[in-house]
């Protein structure tokens, strides 16, 4: 439950860094995503630090794996608030771990809304794509 309340928060974040957080605060354009060594050794060490308190201190049956879920989702999402295309990759790995976790653990309804979710990644990753290689082309001019 906490989770998604700071997911509200995210998005009203987000909402307000696309519609302002671009050049001279206007809409937010798709980027190419920096320092990628940062971002996947944070969620690794993050996923670790949080998969130890989940398996010491709670009852989670995959606490690793659930860290994973929870910290790559939040990086994924903050990625996603800075509009960088590689955000959707984030998504897409989440989701593909959250259906195999979902599915062992026989939550078919569970499984099948990030199924849904993975399909909805790979067409974000798509438009985001072609929305960042039209940008980029209409700079070069």
């Amino acid at each position: 439950m906490i989770l998604h309340i700071i997911y509200i928060f995210l998005q009203v974040f987000g909402w307000y860094n696309w519609k302002y957080g671009g050049s001279n605060k206007s809409t937010l354009r798709v980027t190419l995503l920096t320092n990628t060594t940062f971002w996947i050794g944070l969620t690794v060490i993050a996923t670790l630090f949080t998969g130890y308190i989940m398996q010491t201190k709670t009852d989670a049956s995959y606490p690793y794996e659930d860290a994973f879920i929870m910290i790559a989702s939040l990086v994924a999402q903050y990625l996603m608030i800075k509009k960088v295309l590689e955000s959707w990759l984030f998504w897409i790995i989440v989701d593909v771990v959250a259906i195999i976790i979902y599915a062992y653990k026989d939550l078919y309804f569970t499984t099948a809304l990030y199924v849904l979710f993975l399909v909805m990644a790979i067409i974000g990753y798509l438009e985001w794509k072609k929305a960042y290689s039209g940008e980029f082309a209409y700079e070069k001019q």
